[in-house]
């Protein structure tokens, strides 16, 4: 949804900011009351904290424009942050 938006506004096209922002808030506390209730690791809500962080930012008018190819590739790097977050958070009880 993101990836999405983002590329739609680097090519000047309509996008919707707040759409992506309501669906990464909605994860920061669903992640969060799973943290709470010890359903998951409070790592995962902290990086889906960073991933709304990510998106306000890139979805900003002050963002850094970048090329396509280049936000694919930021993608896959915080995909595999998040499931490592995962991982480390679950095998470490964190």
């Amino acid at each position: 949804m993101y990836v999405r938006n983002r590329l739609k506004l680097e090519k000047g096209k309509p996008f919707s900011r707040l759409a992506v922002l309501l669906a990464h808030s909605a994860a920061v506390i669903i992640a969060a009351v799973l943290a709470y209730t010890n359903g998951t690791s409070i790592l995962v809500a902290l990086v889906m904290i960073f991933l709304l962080y990510r998106a306000a930012n890139g979805l900003s008018p002050n963002r850094r424009k970048l090329k396509a190819m280049k936000i694919g590739i930021l993608e896959v790097v915080y995909g595999v942050v998040t499931v490592l977050a995962i991982i480390i958070g679950y095998y470490s009880g964190i």
